[in-house]
């Protein structure tokens, strides 16, 4: 029979022993920076950023939630989309699109599907297209113009691009745009 105390220490060295290999202790490490995978609606990324109480070199799990924008996760080739992706299901790509808009979020056409990249909002709100590629862009105004129009907004103006308002000029000295005799803006001293 062995005494009490090595009885102890037994236990203890195979619980130290034991607990690395379960993976309960590096819960936020990840193995390779690219790795992404979904979580339920949550992508997984795995991120070479360090943090404070992290080492040197320690790969961690960085989180983002597409049920926060009202999408789900899907995972797919890491090559086409980066393994993983917030979509919505009801957006379909037209055929030969690169990109297209669904309301005011912008997604990015793939022979997997359609990848979430942004949402318009603040000072550019609307997803307009763009182009004969039909590459959308975050606009200042939702409607259409002329090429190479320009037009009073806020403290500068904006400037027909591809059919839309996706341009911007801000009046630096004095925050002030007029219309000239040609009815293009202009920033006055």
């Amino acid at each position: 029979m062995q005494p009490k105390g090595n009885h102890v220490m037994h236990r203890l060295f195979i619980l130290a022993f034991l607990l690395p290999l379960s993976g309960c202790g590096g819960y936020r490490e990840c193995d390779f920076v690219g790795e992404d995978r979904c979580d339920g609606t949550v992508i997984m990324a795995c991120s070479d950023e360090n943090y404070r109480d992290e080492p040197f070199g320690t790969d961690l799990w960085a989180r983002r939630d597409c049920a926060d924008l009202g999408m789900v996760c899907v995972e797919g080739s890491h090559a086409i989309s980066g393994g993983a992706w917030c979509t919505d299901p009801a957006v379909t790509c037209p055929t030969g699109l690169y990109s297209t808009c669904d309301g005011d979020r912008v997604f990015l056409c793939t022979v997997e599907g359609p990848v979430y990249q942004a949402t318009c909002s603040g000072t550019t709100p609307a997803c307009v297209p763009r182009g004969e590629i039909g590459e959308p862009a975050c606009a200042y105004l939702p409607e259409p113009c002329v090429d190479g129009k320009t037009r009073c907004h806020d403290d500068g103006f904006v400037i027909c691009e591809n059919g839309y308002w996706t341009g911007r000029q801000w009046c630096y000295e004095t925050g002030l745009c007029q219309e000239d005799a040609n009815g293009d803006a202009v920033c006055v001293d």
